[in-house]
């Protein structure tokens, strides 16, 4: 009989023997109004082999705590184990019924998800064609070996972590983008007196006030600004005048607005929209590998899926960042022609993203994220003060990932030189139409007479930007 039958052999025994000193207890209690001392004493006696048990338990748990232990550092399999990307392409049922087919040359599309958390964990080596031969994979094709491929990881932030990610099941995604915003706006009625000492009078003076900053412009172009020196029943004299003379129905209009008179005219905005539509791209490249392989080294087939998979991943950050909005590319940031732009002083590189970051803000939009390439990155950590001294990290443990309280991404998707500030989720979004997935297929060439497939990684999706001055480039000088 095992240890842990015997405890609990006696934990049911001195369990009912509790039960019944308890009713004993609660007689004496009616009839008597106390419990009697030999009643008294069972019941201690009990408690304490409870209290017995229960050490005992407790030590018999901590035995198989440490067996368990021990088995998982020896290699037991017991506990199942965590699919990666791999797994669930060659555990698929399209993959299984490729194999399977007396004259299997293809599956169909296996889908893996949007660059789904496992892959962050991928590990590579260099992309060519791979069969069971010593030169190429055959050291991975042994029955007994570690699963794990030992390359390059990802990094752990990418690019499409900072935007919003929406599902679409069409083929282009419209929105409307506001182009221009004028919080005030009105026309001038009448000129006074010209240039500088410009008076005029405004066809709507309500939400115009003294100290106000104001822009007066003309069939698209500017003709000046200045101070209101003074406002009276609508007539308007500036601080200094302006250069250039205002002319009758030229536009008059400020950032900002002052109050009204509740019955009084209010003033009016200025907003114009453009309806804009993006076409969903196909990103997608394909590694060519023997048959052979896939049978024998499924380990490696996990491989060679995932390191397409993160190929596709850096292809489609370079596309978010750089893509010109042609055939078959995304709307790269970088590349639309409404973003900010500054060129850095020749300063250390945490300021000049300080600096580009503050335009952002002067267009309201609340900075998120900093995408920098890892020398750019390099060269901010390892910034010193004119003692010689670190500015931005300690030695021993780094700098956080984070510039002026913003995330910061490194990637060598974007061009060293160069980093990108912005506010990603309110000023872009991409849209999945087909996630990830990855095909094998023998039909291509002469693959079928090799004995050869073609492993194919794409995706379907769409980037839209919203608000284009929500983003800045900065050039580091």
């Amino acid at each position: 009989m095992s240890d842990i039958t015997k405890i609990k052999e006696t934990f049911a025994q001195a369990t009912e023997e509790m039960k019944g000193l308890i009713e004993t207890q609660n007689v004496e209690l009616k009839e008597l109004g106390t419990t009697t001392d030999d009643t008294s004493k069972k019941m201690n006696d009990v408690t304490s082999l409870l209290e017995s048990v229960n050490a005992e338990l407790i030590n018999a748990q901590g035995r198989m705590d440490e067996f368990e232990a021990q088995t998982k550092r020896h290699g037991a399999t017991g506990a199942p184990a965590h699919k990666s990307l791999g797994d669930l392409v060659t555990n698929s049922s399209q993959y299984k019924s490729m194999m399977d087919a007396p004259g299997r040359s293809s599956t169909d599309g296996i889908p893996v998800g949007s660059f789904d958390p496992y892959i962050r964990n991928a590990f590579g080596m260099s992309q060519k064609a791979l069969s069971s031969a010593a030169a190429s994979a055959g050291d991975a094709a042994f029955p007994e070996r570690v699963s794990e491929i030992m390359g390059d990881p990802l990094y752990p932030q990418r690019l499409r972590d900072l935007m919003v990610v929406n599902p679409t099941a069409s083929g282009s995604v419209e929105f409307v983008q506001e182009t221009l915003h004028n919080p005030i706006k009105t026309t001038v009625s009448a000129v006074t007196t010209a240039q500088e000492n410009l008076k005029f009078t405004l066809t709507n003076p309500n939400g115009f006030y003294v100290g106000q900053t104001i822009t007066i412009g003309a069939a698209g172009s500017v003709r000046g600004s200045g101070v209101i020196k003074s406002i009276t029943s609508g007539l308007v004299e500036l601080v200094a005048g302006m250069d250039n003379n205002a002319e009758v129905d030229d536009a008059v209009y400020a950032e900002y607005h002052g109050g009204t008179d509740e019955l009084g005219l209010k003033p009016e905005a200025e907003f114009t929209f453009d309806l804009i539509t993006k076409s969903v791209r196909t990103l997608a490249h394909w590694l060519p590998s023997s048959r052979q392989i896939l049978d024998d080294a499924p380990g490696l087939a996990s491989y060679i899926n995932t390191r397409l998979m993160e190929s596709l991943i850096l292809s489609e950050e370079r596309q978010i960042l750089y893509g010109n909005d042609g055939a078959g590319e995304l709307d790269g940031i970088l590349k639309n022609s409404g973003i900010q732009t500054l060129t850095g002083a020749s300063e250390a590189k945490l300021y000049q993203v300080r600096k580009a970051m503050t335009k952002v803000s002067l267009s309201h939009f609340p900075v998120d994220a900093i995408v920098v390439h890892p020398t750019d990155w390099q060269d901010i950590e390892l910034a010193q003060d004119d003692d010689k001294r670190l500015i931005w990290s300690q030695v021993p443990n780094g700098g956080e990932m984070r510039l002026w309280k913003a995330p910061v991404v490194v990637s060598s998707a974007i061009d060293a030189g160069t980093a990108l500030v912005g506010s990603f989720r309110m000023g872009t979004a991409l849209w999945d139409r087909e996630q990830s997935q990855v095909r094998i297929s023998e039909h291509h060439s002469d693959f079928f007479a090799k004995n050869m497939v073609a492993v194919l990684a794409e995706e379907r999706l769409a980037q839209t930007i919203y608000r284009p001055s929500a983003f800045c480039k900065l050039t580091f000088g």
